[in-house]
């Protein structure tokens, strides 16, 4: 789990005063790294040439942009950047098209310390883990494609459960070349035994 200190927070809004409200209440939570954009034209500069975690998107930006141009524009970058919308509208057509962009969650103004807190909690958790979830995945996938092709049918057999003098039998090869593939599979893929290489190609 990723220390808040060192996550980078922006918080899109145009009116001041909520804008520094948001970033107490963040810093006193324990998020350090926090960001300040009071236009769209500014955020759009910011997230072009910066890198965060996390963006607050008040919807209503009287600005010439809207928080849901912002997301448009987020939405088409190659580095996706999570985001919370923020508004003082909750009537169920901006509810509804705000649903469209799919943030990861949606505070609506006035808010409770405690509401922006337990929101911004939830949301590291959940993208975070996800995130992780997705990196160890990568990082899986590369180390099979190391793999020769008769090393990949070995491991593969092992998975279904074969045993070495089945899978001998069934490659037309001796226990001892099944063996030595088997070390092979066990060196590339970073496991010590039969478990742990299921493991692997069951994730």
């Amino acid at each position: 789990m990723h220390n808040k200190s060192m996550l980078r927070l922006l918080i899109i809004e145009d009116e001041a005063l909520i804008a520094e409200d948001i970033k107490d209440i963040c810093q006193l939570s324990g998020f350090k790294t926090i960001q300040i954009c009071y236009s769209g034209k500014q955020a759009i500069s910011i997230i072009t040439n910066n890198e965060f975690d996390l963006a607050i998107i008040d919807i209503n930006l009287n600005t010439g942009y809207s928080g849901f141009d912002i997301a448009d524009f987020i939405n088409l970058q190659q580095k996706k950047l999570p985001y919370i919308f923020l508004t003082s509208y909750s009537d169920n057509k901006t509810l509804q098209r705000a649903k469209d962009y799919k943030p990861l969650a949606y505070i609506t103004k006035p808010f409770r310390k405690e509401q922006l807190v337990s929101t911004l909690e939830i949301v590291f958790m959940n993208y975070h883990n996800s995130k992780l979830h997705q990196d160890d995945q990568s990082n899986r996938n590369s180390l099979l494609a190391t793999l020769s092709p008769r090393e990949f049918e070995i491991a593969t057999l092992i998975f279904e459960g074969k045993s070495t003098t089945q899978i001998a039998n069934k490659l037309c090869l001796s226990t001892n070349t099944i063996k030595f593939h088997l070390k092979k599979v066990y060196e590339k893929l970073e496991v010590q035994n039969r478990i742990q290489l299921i493991k692997i190609l069951g994730n």
